[in-house]
């Protein structure tokens, strides 16, 4: 039969990295687009790791691959033989995050195991599924970003400020 059971997932970097640093601190630095956003997201220190808890069956026995799309094809593949949920970890370098991240963003994980034959089927069983994102930026870019995100003007009045009321709220 030859059929392969399959998951891809799709995780979107560029929008955690949003919501962790800020829509502006990539406006500050001129992004206003995705693709641009993209580019100053791949300048940043970042590093990763995926995890997927499963295991695989198939004709060959028990076998769970994972692999992570990059600029040029799948690559670092784990794998796991056990008949049990069993974690499967890829460390993701910073170098590494650079060419993995996409253009729109994503980053794209592949898990399968290998073909059924005409009496044994092909089976993936996922228990959970994460990609843990760690991104480092200096004290001083961050701090602005957040001052820059919860910046809010015209909370009150100057008569307001000055007798300490506030008729908005």
């Amino acid at each position: 039969m030859n059929v392969v059971r399959y998951e891809r997932l799709s995780y979107d970097i560029l929008h955690y990295a949003k919501k962790l640093l800020g829509e502006q601190f990539f406006v500050d630095s001129g992004a206003n687009d995705t693709a641009s956003q993209v580019e100053v997201l791949k300048t940043l220190d970042i590093t990763g790791i995926n995890r997927v808890w499963g295991f695989g069956s198939s004709a060959g026995g028990n076998k769970l691959i994972t692999k992570i799309y990059g600029s040029t094809g799948w690559t670092n593949e784990v794998s796991s033989t056990a008949s049990v949920v069993t974690e499967l970890t890829q460390n993701v370098t910073n170098d590494e995050m650079k060419t993995l991240i996409q253009s729109d963003g994503f980053i794209h994980v592949f898990i399968y195991t290998e073909p059924s034959d005409v009496t044994t089927g092909s089976r993936v069983v996922l228990d959970c599924v994460m990609f843990d994102l760690k991104i480092k930026v200096s004290a001083n870019d961050y701090i602005k970003s957040m001052i820059a995100s919860n910046h809010v003007t015209n909370l009150a009045t100057q008569a307001e400020a000055e007798t300490a009321t506030d008729n908005k709220y």
